[in-house]
């Protein structure tokens, strides 16, 4: 009689029998305390993950704690869906290292790196994982809390122009909430690069940051009273520009 196969579920679950810190719902194998999938397609695969360095720390600090439960493969239906703590965290890190200005590049020095994965008990990602996935996230989070705390209320706007190290030139603009018996804080809510200066490319970038900060509703154009800046004659002539799209508009 011919030798009956293990079906998959079974399979996995004897694979991982002996290693505590893998899990299966019977489709994919999860490890706990790297916070993430391992291959199992074929075994040696899981046997290779369980021999690496980065499993072996993280094993070590692991609290014991399940990180991941298996509910159904439904948990499993998007990449997003099944790195959700991973990505919380990486998030988390994201967004204190970018409000601190601290270079990201500090995640790469060796004793900076040991001190967050000993007491964070996590995979510390490298920059560049970071400035790809991450940073754009945490400043539409910002970008969303400035719009609530400016919403209904006059607003400044305050704009100015340079050159950088490599010279280009640099556009920022600040906006924040005109009104007596509030204190004035200005929140830089664009820092751009344009082509050339002239009163054209700055009214453009006013007009377009401006847009960008009232969507999705449509731009509230009396809310915009005051424009600050310095009395080069582009930036004058920017202003008046502008008074076409906010007719309040004081510079």
């Amino acid at each position: 009689m011919s030798k009956v196969s293990s079906s998959k579920p079974d399979l996995l679950k004897k694979w991982i029998k002996n290693a505590k810190h893998l899990s299966t719902d019977g489709t994919v194998v999860y490890c706990n305390a790297c916070l993430k999938h391992v291959s199992s397609n074929p075994k040696f695969q899981i046997d290779q993950h369980l021999a690496t360095a980065i499993h072996k720390e993280m094993a070590k600090r692991f609290n014991g704690k399940v990180r991941q439960t298996f509910v159904s493969t439904a948990l499993y239906s998007s990449s997003e869906q099944n790195q959700d703590s991973k990505n919380e965290f990486y998030f988390d890190l994201c967004k204190p290292m970018a409000q601190s200005n601290i270079p990201w590049n500090k995640l790469e020095q060796p004793t900076f790196r040991k001190f967050l994965e000993k007491y964070c008990s996590r995979h510390i990602p490298n920059e560049s994982t970071l400035r790809k996935n991450y940073l754009k996230k945490c400043y539409q989070v910002r970008l969303e809390n400035i719009r609530e705390k400016l919403c209904n209320t006059n607003i400044y706007i305050h704009v100015d122009e340079t050159t950088d190290a490599y010279g280009r030139y640099v556009a920022n603009i600040l906006v924040g909430i005109l009104s007596e018996s509030t204190p004035p804080v200005s929140y830089l809510i664009n820092s751009a690069a344009l082509e050339k200066t002239n009163h054209s490319t700055v009214a453009r970038f006013i007009n377009d940051m401006l847009t960008l900060l009232h969507a999705p509703n449509p731009v509230i154009s009396e809310n915009v009273k005051l424009m600050l800046s310095d009395a080069a004659a582009y930036m004058i002539k920017a202003g008046k520009g502008l008074l076409v799209f906010y007719p309040e508009l004081i510079y």
